[in-house]
């Protein structure tokens, strides 16, 4: 049971099958954290932006890592300001209230711990030294998905490779796949043929901190969110791609310098460590699903924290 704070305009979506999906993405928060929630079909016509600041009960919800955790509501399992939890939605509803205008990406605390069950844990703020403990075992679900350690480390970007930094994705929006270039168009396995393609990144970086360096991956939104602010937000993917060697104005100093901009700018990364296994070669892989500016009250609190528990 939670508040509906934000919302995403309804799209359709096309399955690997060739199946068409309508979807619409909400944020559900309360006073312990905030998910994206994604409702479809019936229910994504249904719930609009007239619902912002309405109770939300969720029966069975769906719940994926991929990229941050988030849900995945199913049909006839979602219900708004339910009679059966009266007294909690006006609970929920009055916190909404007096807390409206504080509600921001940031907080409450994005809930994107494994397993966690709503009731405000946290994975702690641990060192690049410490954070080597996560996912050093490969752990699989019941039904053989390979499972991750979720933890946060205060940390500065030192390095961002360059080396294949981003692919050509399809146009179409909602969709991420990679295209082929045949010609004067580009093939979608999804979409069939675009005639333009749209850059995105899959980034890998090494961060520091005193206690060490650790190398580290992001997706596309978490890559523009350091290349932007070290840009002071005026940077788009096409910006950066055009100025590599495949692009359409070849520029080395100007391209070098995006990838140094946001270095020793500090970040408190969201991570997901898990091992894998390639070619039957165990191998631990760290990628940040979230980044954030370090509220600097809120570390010093934590740092006192762990120095009284030393």
């Amino acid at each position: 049971v939670s508040t509906q704070s934000t919302w995403e305009a309804v799209v359709s979506t096309q399955s690997t099958w060739g199946n068409q999906f309508t979807k619409r993405v909400l944020n559900l928060v309360d006073a312990t954290g905030q998910v994206e929630c994604t409702l479809w079909n019936d229910e994504a016509k249904k719930f609009n932006e007239d619902c912002a600041g309405n109770v939300f009960a969720l029966k069975a919800c769906k719940v994926s890592s991929f990229n941050n955790r988030s849900l995945s509501a199913g049909k006839d399992r979602v219900a708004m300001n339910p009679e059966q939890a009266k007294a909690k939605s006006e609970e929920l509803r009055q916190w909404y209230s007096e807390n409206q205008g504080r509600i921001s990406k940031d907080w409450p605390q994005p809930m994107t711990i494994q397993g966690s069950t709503g009731t405000g844990k946290k994975t702690p703020t641990v060192s690049l030294a410490d954070s080597f403990n996560f996912g050093q075992e490969v752990k699989k679900d019941d039904k053989g998905r390979t499972l991750g350690e979720y933890f946060e480390v205060l940390a500065y970007p030192m390095v961002i490779t360059k080396k294949n930094p981003f692919y050509m994705s399809c146009p179409v929006e909602g969709c991420m796949k990679k295209v082929i270039q045949n010609g004067s168009v580009w093939t979608c396995t999804v979409h069939g043929n675009q005639t333009s393609c749209q850059p995105r990144f899959i980034t890998r970086f090494a961060v520091g901190d005193h206690t060490g360096q650790a190398w580290m991956s992001c997706f596309h939104d978490q890559a523009m969110e350091m290349f932007n602010n070290a840009a002071e937000g005026k940077l788009t993917p096409t910006d950066i791609v055009k100025l590599s060697a495949e692009g359409a104005a070849p520029d080395p100093k100007a391209y070098e310098t995006i990838f140094k901009s946001p270095n020793f700018i500090p970040w408190i990364f969201n991570c997901r460590a898990k091992m894998e296994e390639y070619d039957g070669v165990a191998r631990r892989k760290v990628v940040a699903t979230r980044l954030y500016k370090p509220n600097w009250a809120n570390y010093g609190k934590h740092l006192i924290k762990r120095i009284e528990s030393a």
